[in-house]
């Protein structure tokens, strides 16, 4: 069965859409929150993606270049902006195909066959793994952590593709070195240490401190909700620092704070060191 994930905020569209869309066989998810659409997207996996273009916190056009980042999936944008600047604008950044609102759910439905025999009659579709602002396409090795592309090798993106398949599990050293041996001639117990250690770097650096956790003699462990998200401005001199569990909205932000060596000279925060004393990880700052 087909999957379409459908990203329209007006619930009565939605609701028209996924009936007649079901009546044809097709299964329909729709997001949660607005704000997030590529983690939903990623968790869903979809054949196919309905978008509008019109949307709270930020617009279709946003979320079909995130998209893209990660995935070839085909974007059919629904939308009643249907003058040729936004036909040439949905185009241009990555959508396929674009259905004009008010719209007769037959032709939907028309089109959307039409894309998905066009697409699966001639490969398959990209499988995507997703937890706490990273998503690993498997189709290609590549990873996406919030928008930034991170570069790993083919040992790290086998070790992150067993911790985010078994997400919320511990996963064995054992484990670990079995699935290094698949591609390596030899690997012991400092080889898999340099791996894990490297892509602990590689993902604090874009971000997400604390993403893979150590379980002293018994493993490693992403957890279900993903590392923490921490985001930094100057204020009076000081680094200010704010930390939010990436895995609900409604965690409550816990500020702490360090000199700011920048701050004398007027200038924004550009990185933040591993060693900050209630950081706990490298965060992100845009000097606002």
């Amino acid at each position: 069965m087909y999957r379409i994930f459908l990203v329209e905020d007006d619930s009565v569209i939605v609701d028209v859409v996924r009936r007649h869309l079901e009546g044809w066989g097709y299964e329909v998810v729709c997001p949660e929150r607005f704000d997030n659409v590529l983690a939903e997207f990623a968790a869903a996996g979809p054949h196919l993606v309905l978008l509008d273009i019109s949307l709270p916190f930020y617009n279709g056009y946003h979320w079909c270049q995130e998209i893209r980042k990660v995935s070839k999936v085909p974007i059919l944008f629904l939308t009643s902006a249907s003058d040729n600047v936004n036909v040439v604008m949905a185009m241009q950044m990555g959508g396929d195909d674009l259905l004009a609102k008010p719209f007769d759910l037959q032709v939907l439905s028309a089109k959307v066959q039409a894309i998905l025999r066009r697409t699966y009659d001639f490969g398959p579709a990209s499988v995507l793994l997703s937890c706490g602002g990273a998503v690993l396409n498997l189709s290609d090795g590549s990873l996406q952590v919030n928008g930034q592309k991170v570069d790993l090798t083919k040992n790290e993106g086998k070790l992150l593709q067993l911790l985010m398949e078994r997400k919320g599990q511990i996963v064995s050293r054992d484990a670990m070195m079995t699935t290094l041996w698949e591609s390596d001639c030899f690997v012991d117990e400092n080889t898999l240490s340099v791996n894990v250690n490297r892509l602990r770097r590689k993902l604090e650096t874009a971000g997400l401190p604390g993403f893979i956790r150590t379980k002293k003699g018994l493993g490693y462990l992403v957890e279900a909700s993903g590392g923490s998200t921490r985001f930094c401005c100057c204020f009076l001199g000081w680094r200010v620092f704010l930390r939010r569990s990436s895995g609900s909205i409604s965690s409550p932000w816990r500020p702490c704070s360090m000199p700011c060596s920048s701050a004398a000279s007027g200038a924004g925060c550009s990185s933040l060191s591993a060693s900050s004393p209630s950081s706990g990880g490298i965060g992100n700052c845009n000097g606002s």
